[in-house]
């Protein structure tokens, strides 16, 4: 029995290094100067006399780099603080909305204070070659005062993927025999790899999460769950979804940074997008939004019940994101079947549209620019903003 599970480990992990690459950081300064939006003058920002409503910057990506994730940062200054529905201050990629400033500043924030700003930005929306970021002063109901505000220090960190290239023979670099009797079959594993990491999630006969150094196989921590769960990683922080709970850990000695409760079942596979952590239940009908630093929830959503329908009849996919909206495929097994795919918006968790007409077995959401696509027996393209039908074609699957 303890030969089979050599071997085991020993395919795992030849597999795990032939197809994992790695991770590199990178910084663009866009532009480390001060600069005014708005209409009037005022004393207190640098300079004092707005430079008009509009700011672009133009920056250019080697058609080589592919980016894992992104993030535009500045600090800001006499910004309106959020939630507002006036003077709005948008920011652009490629004159795709990526986020609005007023909603990185905290409600109360005097206008002389400098605020840090950190927008994420999804990896689709930049193009190879020439990139333009657009950052617009909003304004009023009936456009007759603008809001006026500082902001310097403009840059975009990237994270890039570079593919590991390995040629034949492969060799084993090491083993880890994990303390575990294989009885029938083989144990179900979910690994993430971050920052040298391997993390390895099993729930085999007893559930634990085990952290192994990448380049040497040397044990670094284990800890065991209640349940088995799924896995996220964001900054040194990772994020354990094991029903009934949501633990962050610290990725570094697995040390309990929080835990809490979530609504609805077993979880799918979390999204984290920026600071915020994503969850939806299949097997029910909510998704919810969680604060990875505080463990504040954000907002809980609900599928909307429409007639007399049965609580166990509904199924949700996992989440997908292009920064503005959540989008995800549902399936109801009741009078009247129902599937399709619904649009949250990323902030509030409200639902911004519906499409109704999707086959049953249709694959999850893919986001490219401002459209999103869904594959399966027929491909259907849809506005990411509105929900609009672009096209459909049928694969004759």
């Amino acid at each position: 029995m303890g030969r089979n599970l050599l071997y085991l480990t020993l395919l795992l992990f030849v597999f795990l290094f032939a197809s994992v690459s790695v991770a590199s950081a990178a910084d663009i300064v866009l532009d480390t100067e001060h600069h005014h939006l708005g209409d009037n003058f005022k004393e207190e920002l640098n300079p004092g006399d707005p430079e008009g409503l509009v700011y672009t910057a133009t920056f250019t990506l080697d058609p080589s780099v592919d980016i894992e994730s992104a993030e535009l940062t500045m600090t800001g200054k006499s910004i309106v603080p959020g939630p507002t529905k006036e003077f709005l201050d948008k920011v652009y990629l490629n004159e795709i909305e990526i986020g609005t400033l007023n909603d990185y500043v905290p409600a109360e924030t005097p206008d002389s204070t400098s605020v840090s700003i950190k927008i994420p930005v999804h990896h689709s929306l930049f193009d190879s070659g020439t990139n333009i970021i657009k950052i617009s002063a909003g304004s009023n109901a009936n456009r007759s005062n603008y809001d006026d505000f500082e902001f310097y220090n403009l840059s975009l960190h990237l994270s890039e993927v570079e593919p590991v290239t390995l040629a034949p023979p492969l060799e084993v670099a090491w083993t880890y025999k994990f303390p575990w009797r294989l009885i029938h079959g083989a144990p179900e594993f979910e690994i993430l790899a971050a920052d040298g990491v391997l993390y390895i999630c099993q729930g085999y006969s007893e559930t634990s999460v085990t952290a192994i150094n990448a380049e040497t196989g040397e044990l670094l921590w284990d800890k065991n769950l209640t349940e088995q769960g799924h896995l996220g990683y964001k900054d040194g922080v990772l994020i354990v979804l094991s029903y009934p709970t949501v633990d962050a850990l610290n990725a570094k000695n697995g040390e309990l940074l929080w835990s809490r409760g979530y609504q609805g079942g077993w979880p799918d596979i979390p999204l984290i997008f920026g600071d915020t952590l994503f969850v939806s239940e299949y097997g029910s009908r909510y998704v919810t939004a969680i604060d990875i630093g505080s463990s504040a929830l954000k907002w809980d959503y609900e599928i909307n019940l429409t007639g007399s329908r049965n609580t166990g009849s509904y199924y949700l996919s996992g989440l997908q994101t292009n920064g503005n909206v959540l989008a995800l495929r549902y399936n109801i097994y009741d009078i009247p079947y129902e599937h399709g795919l619904i649009a949250l918006d990323i902030d509030t968790g409200k639902e911004v549209w519906r499409y109704t007409d999707l086959r049953e077995h249709s694959p999850d959401p893919l986001f490219y620019k401002d459209l999103i696509y869904i594959g399966g027996e027929e491909i259907v393209a849809l506005s990411a903003k509105s929900g609009e039908e672009v096209w459909k074609t049928d694969t004759n699957g």
